[in-house]
């Protein structure tokens, strides 16, 4: 609530699966401790696919303006492509339809490919400015979002970490004014 009644919970952080509360809450109401952690849940997720989504999108339009379409091959380890094709793999033997390779990157991908000496220096350091900062931020968000993808609690606390840390990378990479 006290992110609301600040102004910290913007509207960017939202997508339109979960939008925004349209109006703020009414703070001498005492809401269900269930009810309240079902929202809380609920916004942590819708947070965390917009970030993701939108970061992943914004890693893929700066490779490719950068290194063109071959990036992948070019600039991800042999290894971590390897992963995307086992799963992409899998993905097609059980009977789904197979996605372009980065769909299948995982979270801790993102960081990996970012703070990689060679894109650092040619793509996202002039973004990022901090390679520490960004290393440090996927590190608090790590645990977060595995919390919350795998619906176990996330405190009032991490709530808050969650959006301060979403919100800084989000301005980084031009998704969030």
């Amino acid at each position: 609530d006290a992110l609301y009644g600040t102004g910290l919970l913007v509207p960017g952080l939202f997508s339109s699966v979960y939008p925004a509360r349209e109006k703020q809450p009414d703070m001498s109401a005492q809401p269900d401790a269930e009810e309240a952690l079902k929202e809380r849940m609920r916004e942590a997720y819708d947070i965390i696919f917009t970030f993701e989504t939108g970061l992943r999108a914004f890693i893929k339009k700066t490779m490719e303006a950068q290194f063109g379409p071959k990036w992948l091959e070019q600039r991800i380890p042999g290894v971590m492509r390897a992963e995307w094709e086992r799963k992409r793999e899998e993905d097609v033997r059980k009977g789904k339809e197979a996605e372009p390779l980065f769909s299948y990157a995982d979270f801790s991908d993102y960081v990996s490919i970012i703070i990689q000496n060679n894109n650092w220096n040619d793509a996202f350091g002039a973004v990022f400015l901090n390679k520490d900062e960004v290393k440090v931020s996927f590190q608090r968000l790590q645990p977060l979002r595995i919390c919350t993808m795998h619906c176990r609690a996330i405190s009032k606390d991490d709530f808050l970490m969650l959006t301060v840390e979403v919100q800084l990378l989000l301005r980084r990479i031009g998704k969030l004014n």
